[in-house]
């Protein structure tokens, strides 16, 4: 229920044109706009509690509805489609981030995926290939081809988690599989969906056979290396775009597709807009190790003033990747305990330029950027899309990657199996929830 102002205009439902048509985008941007309105007189604390009441049979439809809204745009990014303005519309700054967030908040509160997530026909294998502070990763089998499949991590038998503890790991799952099925660029490894093992949701994700970019270029030693440093400043100022911080940028979270392209995985620990606003982060844990900023490795040390993730730490950590694929060498490499490595980072130390002599030598130009990256002021780094900007005449003969067979794989699953929604029944229930408290008779 939502508290009537004592000014202003009240909000009119223009929503007479709207359809069962599913697919209908000015249907579905009609009810974004009566969002949009009742956001702007009400705000978006008011609008998560009316959704709170909502039953569950509603709550899934909004769920079908907010995930139509944002892969309606996906769609039609860049269009001048009515969706596309609406959304980039000056009175809706931040907003995309939010509907997302509302999306979250109210999967997160059912266990209810849309239903374009769910994949059917995947076989789960039982080999333990990988592991995280919250998930375990395996390989399934999925149409006759090798897929990677991430799961939460079982609790401690011996020494069970407190429940809050159990469910926080659920919420950080949950807001990543969300958060990951609304990226769409070829240097972001894509969703394929979601399945159940044990009652809890499984990620479903191509398996990338070339390993990250660590394993990549020390097995292929010969390969042009800035082309691989292009495609992961590509998938990080997507990333950036999409106001989501990856937060743990090194290179075993970068792979490597069959076609030699970089493609940005792993966002146990990323930290977005939207996971912020629906609380599902408190200050997380930053802790990247070698490629972590100065200034977060600082308040790591003080875990009860724990920090988040910024889009200028990414930056540190991307340089460093960046090192460590053109030199063939982790940032900090002559520190072999970690102790110092962490010392020399908090004392403001760059990771060492190599000679060229055993090594591979990064030139000045390069190097010149690097530095820019590392500045010890954090708020003097550039932004993601400037430091590609500048990569870009280092290597012309680069072209960026194309959508591959996979992106086109998750694509089609997720046009195939998206809901049809049932219009008619949202404009009830905005209505309903979101109508001025007076206009409801209490």
């Amino acid at each position: 229920m939502l508290p009537k102002k004592e000014s202003g205009p009240r909000v009119e439902l223009q929503l007479d044109n709207v359809d069962n048509c599913s697919h209908s985008v000015q249907a579905v941007t009609e009810c974004l706009r009566l969002i949009e309105k009742v956001r702007e007189k009400y705000g978006y604390k008011q609008i998560q509690d009316a959704f709170k009441e909502l039953e569950d049979r509603d709550t899934k439809v909004m769920i079908e509805y907010l995930e139509k809204v944002w892969y309606a745009y996906l769609l039609t990014r860049g269009d001048t489609d009515c969706l596309d303005k609406a959304l980039r519309s000056p009175n809706l700054r931040g907003d995309k981030a939010k509907l997302l967030y509302l999306l979250c908040k109210l999967v997160a509160r059912t266990g209810y995926f849309p239903r374009s997530y769910n994949l059917s026909g995947v076989k789960p294998g039982r080999e333990l290939v990988g592991e995280g502070e919250y998930a375990h990763v395996r390989k399934g089998k999925w149409k006759g081809e090798v897929v990677c499949l991430k799961l939460r991590r079982p609790p401690n038998r011996r020494r069970p988690p407190p429940k809050e503890e159990t469910e926080k790991a659920d919420m950080v799952l949950i807001k990543e599989f969300v958060m990951w099925a609304h990226f769409s660029h070829p240097n972001v490894l894509p969703l394929y969906g979601t399945i159940l093992i044990d009652a809890k949701p499984v990620s479903v994700s191509p398996w990338m056979m070339n390993g990250n970019v660590s394993d990549y270029i020390s097995d292929h030693p010969d390969r042009p290396r800035l082309p691989l440093v292009l495609d992961i400043l590509h998938g990080l100022a997507y990333l950036h775009g999409m106001n989501v911080v990856h937060g743990d940028l090194k290179g075993p979270d970068v792979l490597v597709s069959m076609d030699g392209r970089a493609l940005l995985t792993d966002f146990g620990l990323s930290k977005a807009i939207t996971a912020t606003l629906a609380g599902f982060t408190t200050g997380g844990d930053p802790f990247s190790g070698r490629w972590t900023a100065p200034e977060l490795m600082k308040e790591v040390q003080d875990p009860k003033n724990p920090t988040r993730a910024t889009e200028k730490g990414d930056i540190w950590s991307v340089a460093c990747v960046a090192y460590e694929v053109l030199s063939s060498q982790v940032p900090y490499f002559q520190y072999n305990v970690v102790a110092a490595f962490a010392t020399a980072i908090l004392r403001g130390e760059r990771p060492q330029r190599p000679t060229g002599k055993g090594d591979f030598p990064i030139d000045d130009a390069v190097w010149s950027l690097l530095e820019k990256c590392w500045n010890l002021d954090p708020n003097a780094r550039p932004e993601c899309h400037r430091v590609l900007e500048r990569f870009k005449p280092l290597c012309p003969e680069y072209s960026p990657a194309p959508r591959d067979k996979e992106m086109r794989v998750a694509k089609e699953l997720r046009e195939r199996a998206s809901a049809d929604i049932d219009l008619k029944r949202v404009k009830a229930i905005l209505s309903s929830a979101l109508e001025p408290t007076a206009a409801r008779g209490t």
